[in-house]
Parts: structure tokens; C-alpha cells; sequence
């Protein structure tokens, strides 16, 4: 009992020396007292109910103007530095947070993310790097790379850790011997969702 209130006291004073922190600093830049009052609740919620670990810092980064590009890097920095090593945060995080490329470029290692990052579906930059990344990414971005056989290509090239063959996506290259022997060449698991004609192909 004397433990868990303990642990309770001491979470309870880490929520409260970072929000003094970052209201100071809110203060300090001229941003308007309250503004940040929203942001920092929703994640001291994330902290308590979740016991997931987000920078508070990061409430500071829409204000990239006013904080300067040294506190800006910082915010970040911090920032990235979890999401590299827990991609899944950025479920509980705001999309704006994700307006930098740099943050998006954290989580587009992984397929998923780009699901959710709706604005970077179609930006060619940001696709070749979910792409080569994680090949899985091709089932959500545009339709327009999906039809295009040299992003196809891509995606099969970096897709070892995963049957790629099975997206939805990609059932209209499931007959392209091309592609059909490239996604087998670099995840044997493919051959069973290529095209049935396939099987007696001695290659």
C-alpha cells in the first residue's frame, strides 16, 4: 500500500513539474497563457490513465515561430527519440504533430503510420520512404502508385519481412510473372497468392 502511494505521489509530481515547466516556457515565448491548457491535459491523461511517456515539450511545436528554431529542435528531438522506440504512440498523439516531415519520417518506417497520415499519401518523397521502409505502405497510399508498376516494384523489393502478395492491392500483379517472381525471389511465402499457373513453373 505504502508503495503504490508512493509511485502515486511521485507520478503525480512529475505531471506537475513538467506542466509548471512548459507554462513557463509558454509565458517566456509570448504564447497566450491557456492556449496550451488543452494539450497538456490530454497528455498528463495519456501519462496517468495510459502510463505512456510523452514529452510535454511536445504542446510547444505548433509554435515553431515563436519558440525558435534551437527550442523547436529540442521539442522535436525529445519527440522523435520515443516515437523511434514506440511508433505505436503516434495513435494518441494530435496529427499536427505530424506536419513536420522529420516526426512523420519517425513513424513512416512502419507501415501502419502512413494509413493515418493521410496527407503524405500522395507526396512522392514521403511514399519512397514509407516504400523502402516497409513495402506494406503501398496498400495505403495513393491509388495512383498502385497502378504505377515502378512504385510496385519498389514496394515488392522492400517487403522481405512480410507476403506482400496478400494486400488487396496488389491482386492484379498476382499474374505478372515479373512481379509474381520477384515477390517469391524476396519472401518464398508469396508463391502461395501468385496465380495458381505459377505452381507448374518450374522457375
Amino acid at each position: 500500500y505504502e508503495r503504490v502511494i508512493s509511485e502515486l505521489i511521485s507520478e503525480t509530481a512529475e505531471a506537475v513539474w513538467r506542466t509548471d515547466t512548459i507554462k513557463g516556457k509558454a509565458i517566456k515565448y509570448g504564447i497566450p497563457e491557456g492556449e496550451l491548457d488543452k494539450k497538456i491535459e490530454e497528455i498528463k491523461d495519456i501519462f496517468f490513465a495510459e502510463k505512456e511517456y510523452i514529452p510535454m515539450n511536445v504542446v510547444l511545436l505548433p509554435y515553431r515561430s515563436k519558440i525558435g528554431e534551437d527550442e523547436y529542435s529540442i521539442c522535436r528531438s525529445s519527440l522523435c527519440a520515443e516515437l523511434d522506440e514506440r511508433p505505436r504512440l503516434m495513435e494518441k498523439l494530435d496529427r499536427s504533430y505530424f506536419l513536420d516531415p522529420e516526426v512523420a519520417k519517425t513513424v513512416l518506417k512502419h507501415a501502419f503510420a502512413m494509413e493515418r497520415l493521410l496527407e503524405y499519401q500522395n507526396d512522392e518523397d514521403m511514399v519512397r520512404y514509407a516504400l523502402e521502409n516497409d513495402g506494406e505502405a503501398i496498400q495505403y497510399v495513393n491509388e495512383r502508385f498502385q497502378k504505377d508498376r515502378k512504385w510496385i516494384r519498389l514496394a515488392i523489393e522492400h517487403s522481405e519481412d512480410s507476403v506482400i502478395m496478400f494486400l488487396n492491392c496488389m491482386a492484379p500483379y498476382r499474374t505478372d510473372k515479373e512481379f509474381a517472381y520477384l515477390a517469391c525471389s524476396v519472401q518464398r511465402w508469396n508463391f502461395v497468392y501468385i496465380n495458381k499457373s505459377f505452381r507448374d513453373d518450374y522457375d
